[in-house]
């Protein structure tokens, strides 16, 4: 099956099950502006906060992977095989983590948003906590200097992101009812 045919077939789709919503490319190839007046609520202090933890993150990632070098010899195994799990865990984690929370924060996407939070919670805290407080793994001085920042990057993100998803999910929620009865109003006259 080709490109254009699954294209197609996708579009029909769309259209039969949510119908006046297209799937087709603009001709400039940038998505479509917000019609004038359209309220925007995405969260601009979760953006700034994703941002800055976007450049944060090749100095957090290069300094873990120097003091890992650093001190991989020195601890024991269950020490060494729990702290390398957690330090490639993070660090996976932590750019799937940001750019599904920068992609759902700009377009306004609740499930995207949502699952930002989700990831935040149940798995970014936990482990940036363990890369924080663990003594068994012998903590230097560079390694803690960076872990502290990204604390607070974290612990911000997890407000902000809750705070943004609950209020992007109450104006879809709203948006649906108005369109709703807009509809039920066309249908009545």
């Amino acid at each position: 099956m080709s490109h254009s045919s699954r294209r197609w077939s996708v579009n029909i789709l769309t259209e039969a099950m949510f119908p006046g919503i297209g799937l087709e490319p603009v001709a400039s190839g940038r998505p479509p502006r917000p019609a004038l007046g359209a309220e925007l609520v995405a969260s601009l202090p979760l953006q700034m906060c994703l941002y800055f933890n976007i450049l944060y993150l090749p100095c957090w990632s290069a300094v873990l992977a120097v003091v890992f070098h650093a001190k991989l010899d020195r601890m024991d195994f269950l020490n060494r095989y729990i702290y390398v799990t957690v330090v490639v865990g993070a660090l996976l984690m932590e750019a799937a983590r940001l750019y599904v929370g920068y992609m759902g924060s700009l377009r306004e996407d609740v499930p995207d948003l949502a699952g930002f939070w989700l990831i935040t919670l149940l798995l970014a805290c936990p482990l940036h906590g363990l890369l924080l407080l663990n003594r068994g793994a012998l903590q230097l001085a560079p390694e803690l200097a960076v872990l502290w920042p990204q604390a607070v990057f974290v612990t911000a993100e997890l407000v902000l992101g809750y705070a943004a998803a609950r209020r992007l999910a109450q104006h879809q929620v709203s948006k649906f009812h108005a369109a709703s009865a807009a509809r039920q109003q066309q249908k009545s006259e």
